[in-house]
């Protein structure tokens, strides 16, 4: 048998910061958010950004450089696959 109303999990400890909220009418599907874990971007050290400031640029690569594949036809065989 199935309980009548979810149960939601009770702050613990490590998560006392979090708020957990229903997202759809029924009562069965919830979101918990996280004060610390809220997607802002930071630095590689944890230093948060200032709101606006551009992502850092990626590194540039070689031009031999396939990673994650090893070589050009990998490549180009997952990029055939996948469109």
């Amino acid at each position: 048998p199935r309980p009548s109303s979810p149960i939601l999990p009770g702050p613990t400890h490590e998560d006392s910061n979090t708020d957990a909220e229903f997202t759809d009418a029924s009562k069965h599907c919830y979101r918990t958010f996280h004060s610390k874990l809220n997607g802002r971007p930071c630095m590689a050290d944890g230093t948060f950004l200032l709101h606006g400031t551009p992502p850092t640029p990626a590194p540039l690569k070689a031009p031999n450089d396939w990673s994650p594949y090893r070589n050009r036809i990998e490549f180009e065989v997952a990029e055939f696959a996948f469109k």
